[in-house]
This record gives structure tokens, C-alpha cells and sequence, in this order.
């Protein structure tokens, strides 16, 4: 800030440019003598430094002005008698500084002192007649704060300007920016070196981003090298530049060694001086993202629970001490390697929990609510879904989101907050505990619960709730009596996209013409290819690193709705779109780095398509190579883990060794040996059992189709029964449309000789439901086609090829049906239907027989060339 100041008898100015690190703005004082004598009198004065540390910045130094030293001066201006009289009441130093001035003053009119800084330091003490408890208090104050009163004497004008009169009307003239002064006060080279990495920071998108870190990395090393620094500007100058460097990052040569002595150098000064106890918390969580880096987290995790200790006997603000158990809890979620363990949440969570009892009896809500979305977060990553049902109901009756069996929100009503922040606060923390709650009732299968949540996340999104997070995530949480919890939460870019995503997850029907999980895929991803294009907004302090990790989320976001659009085409039997999603998913994957991430996940939709294509071969081929690449790992050390190719992943090992035990069954028909189809069915039945108890703990969609496996596989009817009948209710439940036909066939066939007119109804239903799989959108009327006068042509593409989907949806299935619903009515002796469905039956061949010519000349085909005959299943 530039302070103009000057005395009431002489027009003098003087200047002082004061650089903190977070902000650089300009603050003018009107010539006053007072706020001139106030200003410097509070400046000797040995006044606290304290700082405002946030999270997600750098700490801010502010110098505490004491008002108690202005008001003992009073609105003395600085003149020969006040410098020369003691004041009743005033201090030693004060009356010292005074005589240092004068003696100054004295000496610059003599001719016998220059404006040189160094001459300045060379002024021996004893030139001035001061006392011994004045000379004691002189020297005990900061060089860098002598130097300033010091400065402000010597830019003073030896020839002033004539004062003028003070302008009282105004006009548009005095609206011209102010000019700096000519006779401006050179800053030390220190301070100048110091305050250089604040002035020249760039977020990383900004073209001088990488030229910005290397010059502030120069400055500061120069600033360390130069000597001469006091304690707070040399701690300040380490801190410095251990942030700058996670900001250049650690992959850098030499970079991590030098953030390594940077923080031992700032620990051991901090520890010195009970003055600098402020950087303490700072320092302590570098030190601890440095101990993560290295592969360190109990070293972390003991250090910040050391330093959370400590807050109870330091005077440090409430948000350092928020800010250390974040760190702390993130340190203990980085530590715990496996993932599906119990015991390795055990502390997470219990640290999650600590916090916010912490925040529950200082009366800070937004914590308290924030360590509720922690929590949630924490269960889910560990999937503990037996505890993640309590824990969300408490989290959205804390956040006011009730919802009721109606399928309406119910918020309650609260007063109204005061504070915007707060409003913004609980805006952002409610739109994270919709989307959690939409990820746990899509898993668990409760479509009821699924759509009152996906439409409040809608509204709030729709009505403009997403400035709340800003324009990069950062979150003010206001703390009463203190600086607010800067915390770093999702990216606005990442949560509008991921809202496509989740309402694509969650709508798990694909039957009709407009399947809602195809068209918030497709929308979705042309929404993210318009947004990728724009930049991203950073925070200053955020590093190379931050912004390549937020492009890879905003990648895989992309991937993930290709993969959706690719399941829903296969379920569809749109096995064009299929191809060509599959096709756009290798190609993106490999092109982003990203193969290794989705590789078993593409085989997997391999093997589906395969599947139903009734290529054999190859869909048992990929169902083996999906369920390899994303095994369980447990045992490998973390070179092993590197270097082989996919990711642990139960989900879709489970799903793919069910997808193989599901294709063996249908080929026990091809078994023509008794004995060997028995033997075949045992290993089957050996097989099943497995993956019926492991697919109980992993949602509902594959719940049920463990449950079909196991019925399939029983020898006791009535356990088939049973089993068909969860997988009804668990598919009823999440609305899949696509595995209810299915079961519905199967239940069917359980009656087929015993309840004829309850089999029919059952066949209908799930003929119908299958052939709502491959519906298509209407045709535009010829109202519709017909240009009105006004309308601009469209050019017609001729590469476009037409469609060429039949409409028919699950042949194989709609043929077994047929088959059986002729059985019932040559059964009941009707003639007409027998024809009519006759005549279905041999339309639904014709689509088989299509399907079975397209396996053969597939570029997805099996080994050789796909010449090999599909076998029907």
C-alpha cells in the first residue's frame, strides 16, 4: 500500500510502499500531520505481527497497528517540539525514535548525511543524545522498522511545493487516476526480492505461468542468499519458497530437495522465536504433503497429530486448526492401502469424527456439516454400505434436505442466513450430499429414492446454485471470531459434468424410443466437449499438476459416458452404435492415457457384445481377459502393481465371471454326452456358488443376477423359485427394464405346465418389454418435413447412412417367447392365434438369422476373421 503523508505547516510527501504477500493494493492518507505521526509512532512501536493462514493459500502478513501508541502521541505533527519534548506518558523508544528523527532532520540540513541506506546503519548512536533505557529499546527494534521512520525523514523535500487551497467541488477531472511521486523511496533489495513471487504469480493456464515460477524461484533463492534478513522476513522467505516449489512440483530435479531444507530451515527458525508461532501450522502441513510425496503417510499423520496437540496451548486461530485436521485426515486416507478393508477406516473415519465433535462444540455449523460430506465420502471410497445409510440420513437432515415417501422435498424452514457465505456454504454442501445420495440408492437398486434426489440436484443446479462454488471451487467456510475455512472442493466445471453422468447411472431403463440413460450420455458428452474447450479457472496457488489432474478427471468423466452410451446400444441390440461407441472409446483412452484405466472395462463390454451377437468363442475369450485384468491384487507390491496392465476392480470382476458362468450355461445344450454335461454343470454349479455370496455385497443389479445364476444352477425348485423371485423385486426395484424380461421368462417356464393363463400374462409382459428395447423414435409428420416459408434449408448429407435398425429389439429372447406362447395356443386348440403367432414367430427367425449373419462379418468377430458360425443361445 503507498501511504501519502505530510505535516500541516509543509507541504512534504513522503512515500512507503509496504508489499505483503497475498494482496498489492494502493491505500492513500491524505496529508494530515496526525495520521503522518500516528503512522510512524505505531511503526517503531514493537507492535505484534500476527497472520492469516488459510488452506488454500499462502499466509497473508498484516502488521497490527496499535491504536494504544497513537492515542499517547496524540495529534502531535512532527515538528522540532514534539520531537525534542517528552510527552507525559510516552515510552522510551518512542521518545528515542523522536530524537533519531530530529538528530536526522538536524544532519540533513547540514549537508552531513546522504540518502544512501548504508549510511544510514553507519550513523553511530552515540551522535545523538539519547539515555540508556532509550539506546536498550532502540536496539532491540527491528532494523527493516527503524529503516522505514529513517526512510520517510529523508524523502521529505528540502524545497517544498507552495501549499495549496483544498478542492471541495468535483468534476470529472479529479477522476484521473493518481500519479506515484517522482521522489519515491527506493525499497531494500530484500523486501523487493521477497515481494516479488506475490506480484508475478499465474494460475497455471496463464501463458507467463511457467516464466512467473522460475523468476520467483530466482528471486527467492536471491532474497536467502543476500543476508541481512530479519527472523519473520527470513522465515517468511523459507515458507516461501517451500510453497513455491509444490508449485513448480515435485517432479522437478532438485526441486524436492530444496522444499526439503526449506522447511527444516522454517521449522527450526519458527521454533526459535515464539513470535513467528503463527508460520508453525503452515510449515507443519508442508511438511506433512512432503511426507505423503515421499511415500511417508505414518510420518505425516504423527506430525500433524503432534501439531493438532499443540493448538491447545497456542494462541492460533480456529481455521489453522480446522485446516491441520483435514490434512490430518488426509494423511490417514493416503496411508491405508487396502481399500475394501474395514480396519483400514477405522481412523479416517475416527479422525472425521473427531472434527466434527470439535466443530459441534465450538458452534461452528458449516465444519460440523463439512465433516458430514467427509464422512460420507470416506464410506463410500471404503464401500462400507451397511453404515453409509445412517450416516446419509444424517448428513441431509443436517443440510435440510428431508424427503419424504411422496417423492417431494421437504426442507425444513430455517431463519434465513445473514451471511451470503453461509447461504453459498450450505449450497455447495448440499448439491455433495444429493450427489451421494444419488450414487448410493443407484447401487443399492431404490429407484423410488433415486428421483426426488436427481430432481432437487436438477432445480439447484438450474437456478444458478453452481456460482456458489465460485470460479474455481474454493469455499469460504465464515467461522465466528476468526478468518473463514478457505476449503478446495469440486470443481464447478467437474460438477455440472458429473451431473450428466450420475442421471445417466442412475436411469438404469432402457426400454423406449428416448431412454433417458442414452440421451443425458449423448447430451453429456457434447455439453463437455463444448466446455473442454474453454480454460479452465485455477487458483494462483495451484501447479501444473492441478490443472493436468483436472483435465484427466474431466477425461474420464467423457469416457465413463461413452461407456454408458456402449452398454445402453448393447442392451438395445443396436449393435452398430455399439461398435462405433466401442471404437471412440479405444481411440480416447488411448489417446488421453487412459487404456490402462478402462482396459478391462472395454473387454467387458467386448464380451456383452459378443455375446449377444452369439459369438461364442470370442465373448469367452474377453469375459476371461476382462476378469484377469481387474483381479484382485492383495498380494502384489507396488513395482508389480505399476507395471501390470488394468486395476483392481470388484465390480467388474464379479460382473465378468458371472458373464462366463452365464455363457457356459447355454452352451450345455451344445453337450451331447450325458456324463460330460453333468460333469460340466457340477464345475458350473462349484463356480456359482462363489459368486452368488459375492455379488450380494455389490449393488443391486449385480445382486440380481447372482440370483439369477443361482437359480439356474439349483437342483431344488423351490430355492429357484426363491431366488427368481428377489431378482423380480430387486430389478422392479431399480427399474431395469433390460434384466426383467429375462426373469420374467424364467418364472414363466416354471409355470408353463402348470398355470397356463398365469404364463401368458408373464410372456406378454416380458415380450413386450423386450421389444420396447429396440424402439425407435417416431418419424417426423409430414407437417413436420415440410419447410415453412421463413425456415432455412439444411443441406442433406449423402454420407449419412440410413438407419437400419428393424425395431425388433431382443430377438433370441422374443423368439423363445414365441415359441413358447405357440406351445400354450396349440395347446388350447385356437387355429387363428396358432397362425397369427406363426407368422410372428417366423418375422422374429428372420431378425435371428440377421443377427447371425452380422457376428459373421464383424470387425468385433472371434479369432479368424469372425468366420466361425454363431452358435444360438
Amino acid at each position: 500500500a503507498t501511504f501519502d503523508a505530510g505535516t500541516t505547516e509543509a507541504s512534504e510527501r513522503e512515500e512507503l510502499i509496504i508489499l505483503s504477500r497475498s494482496s498489492f493494493e494502493e491505500a492513500r492518507i491524505n496529508p494530515s500531520g496526525q495520521e503522518s505521526s500516528a503512522f510512524i509512532d505505531s511503526y517503531i512501536h514493537d507492535a505484534p505481527t500476527t497472520s492469516t493462514v488459510n488452506d488454500s493459500g499462502p499466509p497473508t502478513n498484516v502488521i497490527a497497528f496499535e491504536q494504544s501508541s497513537a492515542a499517547q502521541i496524540g495529534a502531535m505533527p512532527i515538528t522540532d517540539h514534539n520531537l525534542t519534548t517528552d510527552a507525559e506518558g510516552t515510552e522510551p523508544h518512542q521518545r528515542a525514535a523522536r530524537k533519531i528523527v530530529l538528530k536526522l532532520q538536524s544532519s540533513r540540513s547540514t549537508g552531513r548525511l546522504s540518502h544512501d541506506a548504508t549510511t544510514l546503519k553507519a550513523k553511530r548512536m552515540h551522535d545523538i543524545d539519547i539515555s540508556q533505557p532509550e539506546l536498550s529499546r532502540i536496539q532491540d527494534l527491528a532494523p527493516a522498522r527503524l529503516l522505514v521512520v529513517i526512510i520517510m525523514v529523508l524523502s521529505v523535500d528540502d524545497n517544498p511545493r507552495p501549499s495549496k487551497r483544498t478542492r471541495f467541488s468535483s468534476s470529472s477531472d479529479d477522476m484521473a487516476p493518481l500519479s506515484v511521486p517522482e521522489a519515491s523511496t527506493r525499497l531494500p533489495q530484500s523486501m523487493l526480492l521477497l515481494s516479488l513471487p506475490t506480484l508475478l504469480q499465474h494460475p497455471p493456464g496463464h501463458k507467463h505461468h511457467s516464466r512467473s515460477l522460475f523468476l520467483s524461484l530466482f528471486a527467492l533463492r536471491k532474497c536467502l542468499s543476500s543476508g541481512g534478513l530479519d527472523v519473520n522476513a527470513e522465515c517468511r522467505a523459507w515458507t516461501d519458497l517451500a510453497e513455491l516449489g509444490f508449485r513448480i512440483g515435485l517432479h522437478e530435479p532438485g526441486i524436492e530437495n530444496e522444499i526439503e531444507k526449506a522447511i527444516t530451515k522454517a521449522t527450526l527458525i519458527a521454533s526459535k522465536h515464539p513470535t513467528l508461532n503463527v508460520y508453525q501450522p503452515r510449515i507443519m502441513r508442508l511438511s506433512a504433503r512432503l511426507a505423503l510425496h515421499q511415500g511417508k503417510p505414518k510420518l505425516a499423520s504423527t506430525s500433524l497429530k503432534r501439531d493438532i496437540a499443540s493448538f491447545s496451548t497456542s494462541n492460533n486461530q480456529p481455521h489453522d486448526l480446522y485446516a491441520s485436521h483435514l490434512e490430518y485426515i488426509t494423511s490417514l486416507t493416503a496411508g491405508s492401502t487396502c481399500v475394501s478393508s474395514g480396519d483400514a477406516s477405522i481412523k479416517p473415519l475416527s479422525a472425521i469424527r473427531d472434527l466434527y465433535d470439535l466443530a459441534t462444540h465450538n458452534k461452528h455449523g458449516n465444519v460440523s456439516r463439512l465433516a458430514l460430506v467427509l464422512e460420507l465420502r470416506q464410506l463410500m471410497h471404503y464401500g462400507q454400505w451397511t453404515r453409509f445409510a445412517s450416516a446419509l440420513q444424517r448428513a441431509e437432515q443436517a443440510h435440510d434436505l428431508v424427503f419424504s415417501a411422496s417423492s417431494e422435498v421437504q426442507v425444513d424452514k430455517q431463519p434465513e442466513t445473514e451471511l451470503k457465505a453461509d447461504r453459498d456454504a450450505m449450497k455447495v454442501l448440499q448439491i455433495h450430499v444429493l450427489m451421494f445420495g444419488l450414487i448410493f440408492y443407484t447401487h443399492v437398486g431404490d429407484g423410488d429414492a433415486t428421483q426426488p434426489r436427481m430432481k432437487k440436484l436438477h432445480d439447484m443446479l438450474d437456478s444458478g446454485d453452481l456460482d456458489a462454488f465460485g470460479p474455481f471451487g474454493v469455499v469460504d467456510l465464515p467461522l465466528a471470531d476468526s478468518p473463514p475455512l478457505q476449503v478446495q472442493v469440486t470443481h464447478p466445471r467437474i460438477v455440472i459434468n458429473l451431473a450428466f453422468l450420475l442421471s445417466s447411472v442412475s436411469k438404469r431403463d432402457p426400454v423406449g424410443r428416448k431412454p433417458k440413460r442414452k440421451l443425458f450420455a449423448g447430451e453429456g458428452i457434447q455439453a463437455l466437449e463444448r466446455d473442454i474447450k474453454r480454460e479452465i479457472e485455477m487458483p494462483i496457488w495451484a501447479s501444473q499438476s492441478d490443472l493436468d489432474e483436472m483435465y484427466q478427471r474431466m477425461h474420464k468423466i467423457r469416457a465413463d459416458m461413452i461407456c454408458e452410451l456402449a452398454g445402453v446400444s448393447i442392451c438395445r441390440s443396436e449393435f452398430s452404435d455399439a461398435e462405433k461407441h466401442l471404437s471412440e472409446l479405444i481411440a480416447f483412452t488411448r489417446s488421453h492415457n487412459l487404456f490402462s484405466t478402462y482396459c478391462a472395462r472395454i473387454t467387458l463390454h467386448q464380451a456383452h457384445l459378443a455375446h449377444a451377437l452369439g459369438n461364442t468363442e470370442r465373448a469367452l475369450k474377453c469375459y476371461r481377459v476382462a476378469a484377469y485384468l481387474s483381479r484382485p491384487r492383495t498380494g502384489m507390491s507396488a513395482g508389480e502393481k505399476k507395471e501390470d496392465e488394468g486395476y483392481d476392480d470388484p465390480f467388474v470382476y464379479t460382473s465378468a465371471r458371472a458373464g462366463e458362468i452365464w455363457l457356459r450355461i447355454g452352451c450345455l445344450c451344445d453337450i451331447v454326452d450325458e456324463e460330460q454335461r453333468h460333469q460340466e454343470f457340477q464345475i458350473l454349479k462349484t463356480m456359482s456358488s462363489g459368486i452368488v455370496k459375492t455379488t450380494e455385497g455389490l449393488g443391486g443389479t449385480l445382486q440380481a443376477i447372482g440370483c439369477v445364476i443361482g437359480a439356474c444352477l439349483t437342483d431344488e425348485f423351490l430355492q429357484a423359485k426363491s431366488y427368481l423371485r428377489t431378482a423380480l423385486n430387486l430389478c422392479t426395484a431399480s427399474q431395469d427394464n433390460h434384466l426383467r424380461p429375462l426373469i420374467l421368462s424364467l418364472i414363466a417356464g416354471q409355470y408353463l405346465h402348470t398355470a397356463p393363463e398365469h404364463t401368458q400374462t408373464m410372456l406378454a409382459t416380458a415380450d413386450q418389454l423386450a421389444a420396447g428395447l429396440g424402439a425407435q423414435p417416431k418419424a417426423l409428420s409430414s407437417s413436420d418435413k415440410t419447410p415453412t416459408k421463413n425456415a432455412t434449408p439444411k443441406p442433406v448429407s449423402k454420407s449419412k447412412k440410413p438407419d437400419l435398425s428393424d425395431g425388433i429389439g431382443n430377438a433370441y429372447l422374443r423368439l423363445w417367447i414365441g415359441e413358447r406362447n405357440l406351445e400354450l395356443k396349440k395347446r388350447a386348440g385356437d387355429e387363428a392365434a396358432v397362425a397369427q403367432q406363426a407368422y410372428v414367430n417366423e418375422k422374429l427367425r428372420g431378425a435371428v438369422e440377421r443377427v447371425r449373419r452380422r457376428a459373421a462379418r464383424s470387425s468385433f468377430g472371434g479369432i479368424g476373421g469372425g468366420l466361425e458360425t454363431p452358435t444360438k443361445r
